[in-house]
């Protein structure tokens, strides 16, 4: 199983099943010859979020050996975002797949998340958050790091950016 308990997963988080699997089969290991990760973002009532989110998902550098889908989870009561991520699917590189889950909570959302991606047969699962930015190297150095350590989960570092002045 790519985890062995659907539980809350925070963002940059990266998991797999490579610690099982021959080193010929790590992504990004000299003898890989294919690997797919799924990038996960779950979403509720933050579409201008989520914009940023998207592109810089879309942003991603990889490498050819890599094949890269994204899932994300509506998690509003109505399915709010599907006419905004069909316009960033027709756009992205990548494989986009829209999923409705209007029982709410992170956890209904990400659960659904797995559900799709386990249907999809990743290799590796990335999550991150629609109020996060990644950088366009985060996935690249998140499969690295699998492939040089062989562990079960890879976290990659958070910076916060805070409006200003401060809300609080």
């Amino acid at each position: 199983a790519l985890l062995p308990h659907p539980a809350p997963v925070p963002s940059g988080l990266l998991a797999g099943d490579a610690p099982n699997r021959p080193a010929s089969d790590v992504p990004n290991s000299p003898a890989s010859v294919s690997c797919r990760a799924v990038i996960a973002v779950c979403t509720a009532k933050r579409p201008g979020m989520l914009r940023h989110c998207l592109q810089s998902i879309a942003a991603q550098v990889v490498s050819p050996q890599v094949e890269v889908d994204i899932v994300v989870v509506d998690n509003e009561g109505e399915p709010n975002n599907l006419a905004f991520v069909q316009e960033f699917s027709a756009r992205c590189r990548f494989p986009v797949h829209y999923v409705h889950e209007p029982r709410r909570g992170i956890s209904q959302a990400r659960n659904t998340a797995l559900e799709t991606i386990r249907a999809l047969g990743a290799d590796w699962i990335a999550f991150t958050d629609d109020d996060c930015w990644v950088s366009p190297g985060w996935l690249a150095n998140l499969l690295d790091a699998a492939g040089r350590h062989r562990p079960d989960v890879v976290y990659g570092r958070r910076e916060f950016l805070f409006p200003m002045p401060l809300p609080w």
